[in-house]
């Protein structure tokens, strides 16, 4: 006859719950980081304020009296042009982000003839003290971490393409791509604007400055 076992030790016991909880533990980080991945959107884009300074291209705000259209900022599509709308970007989320750039993408192109195009090229530092600072010579936006509720004004710059835009043709940018990193996760994330930034032609290719409109 074969001897008996001997029974599992209290060290055996241990190890084994230290394993099952690491493995919990493990299922559980990889369970959040999807869930932030996929599901968790903690930021959003509003407070357009174009370049105020005398000689750029913002034409005109369209405003909806009924409030029931997204009001609309529009600059002059100059081919090759850049200019820049001040804009505020908020973590309404309760864990930190920290915002680490703004991504090139193609706008939403809804002009149906002579086709131009509209991108972010990146997002400049804001400064509220000088009021005619140029936002082209501003510096690149440094990596910034934000609270829960907290506000980055930044310089969003904009490229124009090539082409020149008919008369009443408008591309408009319904949101933008923003590269930012929660729990040391990064990602990049298309946020929506509160207010819609576009270009439209203008009258005798560039005519700036008409001022509020509504729709």
């Amino acid at each position: 006859m074969g001897l008996p076992n001997p029974p599992a030790t209290r060290g055996h016991g241990r190890h084994r719950v230290v394993a099952v909880g690491l493995g919990i533990l493990l299922i559980g980080v990889l369970t959040g980081a999807v869930l932030i991945e996929t599901q968790y959107l903690p930021l959003r884009i509003g407070g357009v304020v174009q370049d105020p300074r005398p000689g750029g291209l913002f034409d005109r705000v369209v405003q909806d009296p009924s409030g029931m259209a997204t009001t609309q900022y529009l600059y002059c599509s100059v081919p090759n042009g850049r200019f820049a709308a001040h804009i505020g970007i908020q973590n309404t989320g309760p864990l930190p982000v920290t915002i680490l750039a703004g991504v090139p993408g193609p706008g939403e192109v809804t002009a149906v003839t002579n086709v131009n195009s509209l991108s972010l090229v990146d997002l400049a530092t804001y400064d509220p003290v000088v009021s005619n600072a140029d936002p082209q010579a501003a510096p690149t936006m440094p990596p910034t971490t934000l609270g829960q509720g907290a506000i980055l004004d930044v310089w969003a710059r904009f490229q124009i393409g090539s082409m020149a835009l008919q008369p009443g043709a408008q591309i408009g940018l319904a949101g933008l791509f923003i590269r930012y990193t929660v729990l040391g996760l990064e990602r990049t994330t298309l946020v929506p604007l509160d207010e819609t930034i576009g270009i439209e032609g203008c009258a005798g290719g560039s005519a700036p400055g008409r001022g509020v409109r509504t729709a």
